[in-house]
């Protein structure tokens, strides 16, 4: 089965993580990570239109069903959904409890590794949602511990949802790197700094095959968007630009680390990759895969 996965690097509060990992570029942190997180969930039900796609609609307005938000950081997708679906019960799980004072009565948290047995047992949650679990773990955390606890809690006939994306910029009409010399500087970087880490900035598109190899699930189905900078900018609050600053962050880091980039020069670098993404329609892609449990 390979090596023990390492724990995963999650917020903490200001400055801290659970295993002080300040070089991370993946790690965010405090009141900034919690703003993040609420924009990013507002996002994601404008570009989707919904919060969820699975076929759950009628179970969660019924009554007395359980749904379990995976890694949930502040809680707003939780509470979204609670609004809309009083009579479900929405239980958030991650290493510490971020959610405000202040929650709906049918929301709660409890404090779980996803890396360890989750504290529920076999068959209990109607619904699972995970939501970017590709930018906190690695490929064999995922197939290894992650998909399979989240099944296993899973009650068969009940679904399972991954909203994902790839850490990519895809150029309009082909897969490939830009063109001038800030945009190869930076793919390459990019990609060297995702190696370091252990991640794939592809795997968003192979999470249905994650699923698939719990042998566990059925009817697995798979929806993809994908959206440019300019046009994601349309959904507000500069989502566009955010989503690219984030990108840059990984390649930019790696090249100030080998000396190839002064700290000084990053922001110019980071206007000139942004102005040549623009140029070359490059795009993100956005996924959702959902599965219902045999």
């Amino acid at each position: 089965m390979g090596a023990k996965p390492s724990k995963p690097k999650r917020i903490l509060q200001d400055g801290d993580t659970d295993n002080n990992s300040d070089n991370d570029p993946f790690i965010q942190r405090g009141q900034t990570y919690i703003d993040k997180s609420q924009e990013q969930q507002h996002f994601l039900r404008a570009i989707w239109i919904e919060n969820f796609l699975s076929p759950v609609r009628g179970t969660l307005s019924a009554g007395g069903a359980k749904v379990l938000d995976v890694c949930c950081g502040p809680g707003t997708w939780m509470f979204d959904n609670a609004s809309d679906f009083k009579n479900a019960r929405f239980i958030g799980i991650d290493i510490v409890n971020l959610l405000p004072n202040e929650k709906p009565l049918n929301v709660e948290f409890q404090t779980a590794d996803v890396l360890q047995r989750l504290p529920f047992d076999d068959d209990y949650f109607d619904f699972v949602y995970l939501q970017f679990v590709t930018l906190w773990f690695t490929e064999q955390q995922l197939i290894e511990n992650i998909i399979p606890e989240c099944v296993r809690v899973l009650r068969p006939g009940g679904w399972i949802e991954i909203s994902d994306a790839d850490v990519h910029l895809y150029m309009q009409g082909q897969l490939g790197t830009m063109i001038n010399s800030y945009g190869k500087f930076f793919e390459r970087f990019i990609a060297q700094q995702l190696q370091k880490h252990n991640f794939n900035p592809f795997l968003g598109c192979h999470l249905e095959f994650f699923l698939q190899s719990t042998q566990k699930v059925q009817n697995i189905q798979k929806k993809e968007l994908d959206f440019s900078i300019p046009s994601l900018n349309t959904y507000g609050s500069g989502m566009g630009d955010t989503a690219f600053r984030f990108y840059s962050e990984v390649g930019i880091k790696s090249a100030l680390e080998r000396g190839l980039l002064k700290e000084e020069d990053t922001e110019n670098f980071f206007i000139n990759s942004m102005r040549e993404a623009v140029e070359r329609q490059a795009y993100f892609k956005f996924y959702r895969i959902f599965a219902e449990k045999i």
